[in-house]
């Protein structure tokens, strides 16, 4: 799942780049973070279940505490069949999702 993400950057029309972001003090990491040409970034997690929940937003919501002026939105890529709003008190609802990015899940 995780390379089918970084190669969609090569054929974008959009100017991104994918990094790791990891908080070393915190002990919280995402897995990948694109980061538009304009400067706005989007974290997200790769999970291999079938099922996820708020805990699995960790390195999301720290990523998000010491991000928020960049932050435009975080996804976490799961092989469920439902889209599932994770996001936290404090931000816009739909902030942070749940989904599959594929039917092949």
């Amino acid at each position: 799942m995780a390379h089918a993400i970084a190669a969609s950057t090569d054929w974008s029309n959009d100017r991104t780049t994918l990094r790791h972001w990891r908080d070393q003090r915190a002990k919280r990491e995402v897995d990948l973070l694109l980061v538009h040409a304009d400067g706005r970034t989007v974290p997200i997690e790769v999970k291999a279940s079938t099922s996820v929940g708020h805990s699995d937003t960790s390195g999301l919501v720290a990523f998000v505490d010491t991000n928020r002026e960049s932050f435009h939105r975080g996804y976490i890529a799961y092989c469920g069949a439902r889209t599932i709003d994770l996001t936290p008190a404090g931000l816009p609802s739909r902030s942070i999702l749940a989904r599959c990015p594929s039917l092949d899940c």
